[in-house]
Protein backbone atom coordinates (compact mmCIF):
# COMPACT_ATOMS: atom_id res chain seq x y z
CA UNK A 1 0.00 0.00 0.00
CA UNK A 2 2.79 2.40 0.94
CA UNK A 3 4.64 1.69 -2.32
CA UNK A 4 1.49 2.26 -4.35
CA UNK A 5 0.80 5.53 -2.54
CA UNK A 6 4.34 6.77 -3.19
CA UNK A 7 4.30 5.63 -6.82
CA UNK A 8 0.91 7.12 -7.63
CA UNK A 9 0.68 10.34 -5.65
CA UNK A 10 -1.84 11.72 -8.14
CA UNK A 11 -4.39 9.07 -7.13
CA UNK A 12 -7.10 10.11 -4.76
CA UNK A 13 -10.77 9.82 -4.02
CA UNK A 14 -13.11 12.49 -5.24
CA UNK A 15 -16.67 12.83 -4.03
CA UNK A 16 -19.12 13.44 -6.83
CA UNK A 17 -22.68 14.40 -5.95
CA UNK A 18 -25.25 13.56 -8.62
CA UNK A 19 -27.22 16.51 -10.02
CA UNK A 20 -30.45 14.80 -8.96
CA UNK A 21 -29.30 14.87 -5.33
CA UNK A 22 -28.37 18.55 -5.52
CA UNK A 23 -31.72 19.37 -7.13
CA UNK A 24 -33.60 17.42 -4.45
CA UNK A 25 -32.02 19.36 -1.57
CA UNK A 26 -31.80 22.74 -3.30
CA UNK A 27 -35.00 24.08 -1.73
CA UNK A 28 -34.37 22.66 1.73
CA UNK A 29 -33.47 24.98 4.55
CA UNK A 30 -30.43 24.45 6.72
CA UNK A 31 -31.08 22.97 10.14
CA UNK A 32 -31.10 25.52 12.92
CA UNK A 33 -30.63 24.77 16.59
CA UNK A 34 -31.00 28.39 17.66
CA UNK A 35 -34.74 28.38 17.99
CA UNK A 36 -36.99 29.45 20.79
CA UNK A 37 -36.43 27.34 23.90
CA UNK A 38 -39.36 25.96 25.84
CA UNK A 39 -39.24 26.43 29.59
CA UNK A 40 -41.86 24.65 31.66
CA UNK A 41 -41.34 25.74 35.28
CA UNK A 42 -43.00 22.68 36.82
CA UNK A 43 -40.79 20.29 34.87
CA UNK A 44 -37.67 22.33 35.65
CA UNK A 45 -38.52 22.42 39.36
CA UNK A 46 -39.16 18.67 39.47
CA UNK A 47 -35.77 17.99 37.84
CA UNK A 48 -34.06 20.42 40.21
CA UNK A 49 -35.60 18.75 43.28
CA UNK A 50 -34.66 15.32 41.95
CA UNK A 51 -31.07 16.49 41.43
CA UNK A 52 -30.84 17.90 44.96
CA UNK A 53 -32.00 14.55 46.38
CA UNK A 54 -29.38 12.58 44.42
CA UNK A 55 -26.94 10.46 46.36
CA UNK A 56 -24.68 7.66 45.06
CA UNK A 57 -26.54 5.12 47.22
CA UNK A 58 -29.85 5.75 45.40
CA UNK A 59 -28.49 5.07 41.90
CA UNK A 60 -30.10 2.41 39.74
CA UNK A 61 -28.73 -1.08 40.44
CA UNK A 62 -26.13 -2.37 38.02
CA UNK A 63 -25.00 1.04 36.82
CA UNK A 64 -21.31 1.74 37.34
CA UNK A 65 -20.00 5.26 37.17
CA UNK A 66 -16.39 4.17 36.64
Amino acid sequence: MKQQREKHQEWGLVLVVPQEANAFVADMKKASFHGKSVHIPSVYNEGFRDGVKFAPDNMLPGKDTA
